[in-house]
C-alpha cells in the first residue's frame, strides 16, 4: 500500500484523437464513442484502447453536425439547416443515413424519448418528431421560443430548453402535440446548455459560467446559485453528484453541487482546443475540444473512493506491563465518492482499537481511530491492523504494529511526581514535516500540552483534559510553520517539562 496524501487527486489524460473537423457534440455507448464533427459530420471512434483510440466510420452530413443522441441500431444527429439526420450505425464501418427531416429552423441539439425525437432547433424553439419508423420521421408538435434554443433536457414529461439571451424555457409536452411553455428565467448571458437533476436544473451559461435553478415548481424557477468560470460554458453534464462542465478555452472543469447554493470548482483540466461537449461513463471523461478532436481523461480519482491513512506503521516504543499507550490513526477519503470502512481488524496479542462497526466517510471527511497497546509480558510485540473498504486500488491496507513490554520502573502510584526523564519524549527530533510527542503518566492527572514558537507564542493545542495512567503519543503535523526551534511543553502533576524541537524544511 502507498500512503496516500492530501491534495493528491489529479485530471489525467490517457488519450486523444484528431479528428478531421471541429469536435463539439459527443456520446459514449460502451467503447465507442460518437462526435458530431459540425462539418466534418459523424465520426465513430473505438476507444477500447484508450490511449490509442481509432476511428472506424464515418458519415458526412450535409450541414454541420452540432450533436449527436445514439439508441438501439440509429444516430440521431442535430444538423443545423438540415434539420434531424438518422443514420444506422449496425455497422460502424459503414454508417448509411436511413432518414431524415428538414425541421424550419437549425437544428442544435436534441433529446430522445421512446419514439420521440425532442429537437432544440434554433429561431424555430421546440420541434417534436416521430421517429417509430426511422425511414419516414413525421411533425409531432411544435412550440416556438422568444429567441435561438440551443440546448434540451428532457425530464417528468417537461422539457427544458436553453434559448439563449432567454434564458431557460420549462415546457410541458405531456401532450406532445400540444407542447405548453409553464415557466421561464431568464440568466445572465446567453445560456447554451442544460442537465436537470432532481429539482435543480445547471445551465451552461456562456459567460456567466454556471446557473443552478430551483425548479422544483416548473412554473417558478427560482435561481439559487451560481459559479464564474474563466472561459464559456458550453456544455454540462452530471454523473455520480459531480457536475461537469465545457468550458471553451478554459478546458474541463469537475465542480461540486453538492451544495447547490455555493457550487465549487474542486479541479480543472486546461486542453488545448475549445472544450464544447463533455460526456462522462465511469471512470472517464470523454471531451469535445474543437479542433484538436476527441480527448480521454481519467478521472478516477473523483468517481471512485480513495483511502488515505496518517501512518503505516504505529510503534509504540516501550510501555511497562500492566499499563497501556494509545495512539491515533487518522484515515481519510481522498476520492470523490463516499468511502466505506467495512471493518477494522487487529491481528497481534496486546493491540485492540476502538472501532466494531462500518462508517461511511463522505469526500475529504476523517475518521480518527485509537489504537492501544497494553503489554501484559516484558517482551517485543508485533501485530497488524487491517482495515477493509471500498477503494477499488486498496480494498485491504494493513499497518504494521509494535511495541516493546517492559517491567515498571518502581514509581508508585501515589507518588505526587513523574520521573523526568521518560515523561516527554520528541521523535524524530529535528524533523522535517510531522513529529511524535510522546507521555509516560504513572497516575491518573489532568495534562495540558502544548507547542510554542520561540518568539513565546502557542502555535498549538495537542491536549487538555484529564488522562489515565499509561503512555499516550500525539502527532504534530506543522505543515503551516516555518523552519526553527520550538518548545514543547507539558504541565502535569503540577509540574512542568519542556522539550525543544528543530524544524528543518
Amino acid at each position: 500500500m502507498t500512503l496516500q496524501v492530501s491534495g493528491a487527486r489529479e485530471i489525467r489524460e490517457v488519450g486523444s484523437l484528431d479528428t478531421p473537423g471541429y469536435a463539439f457534440g459527443i456520446f459514449v455507448s460502451g467503447d465507442i464513442v460518437y462526435v458530431a464533427d459540425r462539418f466534418a459530420g459523424l465520426r465513430i471512434i473505438d476507444a477500447s484502447d484508450l490511449e490509442d483510440p481509432e476511428e472506424i466510420g464515418h458519415f458526412e452530413t450535409p450541414d454541420p453536425a452540432y450533436h449527436v443522441v445514439v439508441s438501439g441500431r440509429c444516430a440521431y444527429i442535430a444538423g443545423d439547416q438540415e434539420g434531424l439526420r438518422i443514420i444506422d450505425i449496425s455497422s460502424p464501418d459503414d454508417p448509411e443515413e436511413i432518414g431524415f427531416y428538414d425541421t424550419p429552423g437549425f437544428s442544435f441539439d436534441l433529446a430522445l424519448s421512446g419514439d420521440l425525437v425532442y429537437m432544440a432547433d434554433g429561431p424555430a424553439g421546440l420541434q417534436i418528431i416521430d421517429v417509430s419508423s426511422p425511414a419516414d420521421p413525421e411533425f409531432v408538435g411544435s412550440l416556438d421560443t422568444p429567441d435561438w434554443a440551443t440546448g434540451i433536457f428532457l425530464a417528468r414529461n417537461h422539457v427544458f430548453l436553453t434559448d439563449n439571451r432567454e434564458g431557460l424555457r420549462i415546457i410541458d409536452v405531456s401532450d406532445p402535440e400540444e407542447p405548453d411553455e409553464i415557466g421561464w428565467i431568464r440568466t445572465v448571458s446567453p445560456a447554451q446548455d442544460i442537465f436537470i437533476q432532481d429539482d435543480h436544473a445547471f445551465i451552461a451559461d456562456t459567460f456567466g459560467g454556471l446557473r443552478v435553478v430551483d425548479v422544483s415548481e416548473p412554473d417558478e424557477p427560482v435561481e439559487i446559485g451560481s459559479l464564474d468560470t474563466e472561459g464559456e460554458t458550453i456544455d454540462v453534464y452530471m454523473s455520480g453528484g459531480l457536475l461537469f462542465l465545457a468550458d471553451g478555452l478554459n478546458g474541463f472543469l469537475i465542480i461540486d453541487t453538492s451544495d447547490p447554493e455555493n457550487p465549487v470548482e474542486v479541479d480543472s483540466f486546461d486542453t488545448d482546443g475549445y472544450a464544447g461537449g463533455v460526456r462522462v461513463l465511469g471512470d472517464l471523461a470523454y471531451v469535445a475540444d474543437g479542433t484538436d478532436g476527441l480527448l480521454i481523461l481519467d478521472i478516477s480519482d473523483y468517481t471512485n473512493p480513495q483511502i488515505a491513512l496518517s501512518n503505516d506503521t504505529l510503534d509504540f516504543g516501550e510501555v511497562n506491563r500492566g499499563q497501556s499507550s494509545e495512539m491515533i490513526l487518522t484515515i481519510t477519503n481522498e476520492g470523490g465518492v463516499d468511502l466505506t470502512v467495512a471493518g477494522v481488524t487487529v491481528e497481534g496479542d496486546c493491540f485492540s482499537v476502538d472501532i466494531n462497526r462500518e462508517i461511511v466517510l463522505e469526500r475529504d471527511d476523517s475518521l480518527d481511530l485509537t489504537v492501544a497497546f497494553a503489554p501484559e509480558r516484558v517482551g517485543r510485540y508485533q501485530g497488524s491492523l487491517a482495515i477493509d473498504s471500498n477503494d477499488p486500488d486498496d480494498r485491504q491496507v494493513r499497518i504494521v504494529l509494535s511495541g516493546v513490554g517492559i517491567e515498571a520502573s518502581g514509581i508508585r502510584p501515589e507518588q505526587a511526581g513523574i520521573v523526568d526523564h521518560s515523561i516527554l519524549k520528541c521523535n524524530p527530533n529535528p524533523f522535517n514535516a510531522g513529529v511524535y510527542i510522546t507521555i509516560q503518566l504513572p497516575r491518573s492527572v489532568p495534562v495540558t500540552l502544548s507547542v510554542y514558537g520561540f518568539n513565546g507564542r502557542e502555535v498549538a493545542l495537542l491536549a487538555e483534559r484529564n488522562f489515565s495512567a499509561g503512555v499516550y503519543s500525539f502527532n504534530w503535523t506543522a505543515d503551516d510553520q516555518s523552519s526553527g526551534i520550538y518548545l514543547v511543553c507539558l504541565k502535569a502533576a503540577g509540574r512542568f517539562w519542556t522539550e525543544k524541537l528543530v524544524l528543518a524544511r
